[in-house]
């Protein structure tokens, strides 16, 4: 299983209304591609997670990096997940006011703001995201 990672920088101005219809369409398209994870929206900034067969998440990717509407900063991949982390969720919106795990995600965007992450960086936002799957049924 292949696991990307990345934040950006929003260029567009979404709002509640467009945030919605991009994870609406996001869900069904994720759905069709066999990829699930979530997008965590803040300030201006997203944080998205992707897991699913290596191809597909690549060639989603791809596409991601190709829209205008936002500018990615950071990227973190990972090849060594066995099983998914949030099988259950297409493409899951994390509303930040409702999010009792919100520090923890700020914290992962920031250590992906930096330009030079460490593998000790990266293992911390790999461990995050295990501990957020972990109360997944609770979001």
């Amino acid at each position: 299983m292949f696991t990307l990672i990345y934040a950006s920088r929003d260029d567009f101005g979404f709002d509640g209304a467009d945030l919605a219809e991009l994870c609406a369409k996001s869900a069904r398209k994720n759905e069709e591609l066999s990829i699930t994870g979530y997008l965590y929206y803040r300030h201006g900034q997203f944080f998205q997670y992707l897991e699913g067969e290596r191809d597909a998440v690549v060639a989603l990717m791809g596409q991601i990096r190709r829209d205008a509407r936002h500018t990615i900063f950071s990227e973190l991949q990972d090849e060594t997940l066995q099983q998914r982390r949030f099988p259950d969720w297409s493409m899951r919106y994390i509303h930040p006011d409702g999010l009792m795990f919100e520090d923890a995600i700020a914290i992962q965007m920031k250590v992906l703001a930096r330009s030079e992450t460490s593998e000790a960086m990266s293992d911390r936002v790999w461990q995050t995201i295990d501990k957020l799957s972990e109360l997944r049924a609770h979001l």
